[in-house]
């Protein structure tokens, strides 16, 4: 919706002789990539497995 809005004013303003609402669309853009990096990609750098192995590790590392 941000964006129609945007390039409503962007036509309204110059009629698309400098097309600044595209800045709009790149950053709603790289906003959405990276919600949808930290919601599907963050669980296989640092997720549950790792978690586990370092709670057992260092658990055995306190028992010795």
């Amino acid at each position: 919706m941000a964006i129609v809005i945007a390039a409503g004013v962007n036509y309204y303003i110059n009629e698309w002789t400098y097309p600044w609402f595209l800045w709009v669309v790149f950053g709603v853009g790289l906003g959405i990539s990276l919600r949808a990096i930290r919601l599907f990609a963050a669980d296989f750098f640092l997720g549950k497995n790792w978690e586990e192995q370092k709670v057992k590790e260092l658990m055995n590392k306190d028992s010795f």
